[in-house]
């Protein structure tokens, strides 16, 4: 795989919040009431890309409001650029997201899906003409 793909893998992630009432829970847990969480995904999040061709991609994912909603940057170990995240959006535990990678002139688009609680995400990264990885991220800094 070209360094372009490697860069491509490192920098997209799924990201998710929390909206609703009650969290959806695990197997074998009872639901958390979202007042016990903390609802704002403002903050430094570090963040792992699992089963990429490349091996596993970290990396931070940046999050501030803005106006209503949210907006943020995300970097990673492979790429040498901090790259503005599109489309965000966050509902009912869930924040999706947008990034374009510059991979050596070629550019990449990225789909990230998470659900948020807590401190904690998990999701999934969808590179454009590379597949799906599995994400997560814990919260590093409010």
């Amino acid at each position: 795989m070209s360094r372009f793909a490697a860069l491509f893998f490192a920098g997209g992630l799924l990201l998710s919040g929390c909206a609703s009432t009650l969290t959806t829970p695990t197997a074998g847990q009872a639901p958390v009431p979202t007042e016990v969480l903390d609802v704002s995904l403002v903050g430094t999040w570090a963040y792992e890309i699992t089963n990429t061709p490349q091996g596993d991609a970290t990396g931070l994912l940046t999050l501030r409001r803005d106006g209503d909603g949210y907006a943020g940057d995300i970097t990673s170990d492979l790429l040498q650029q901090e790259v503005s995240l599109t489309d965000l959006s966050f509902a009912e535990q869930q924040l999706t997201f947008k990034a374009v990678f510059d991979g050596g002139g070629q550019l990449i688009e990225t789909r990230t899906t998470a659900q948020v609680l807590g401190d904690t995400m998990e999701g999934t990264m969808v590179a454009e003409g590379f597949g799906s990885f599995p994400f997560s991220a814990n919260r590093s800094s409010p």
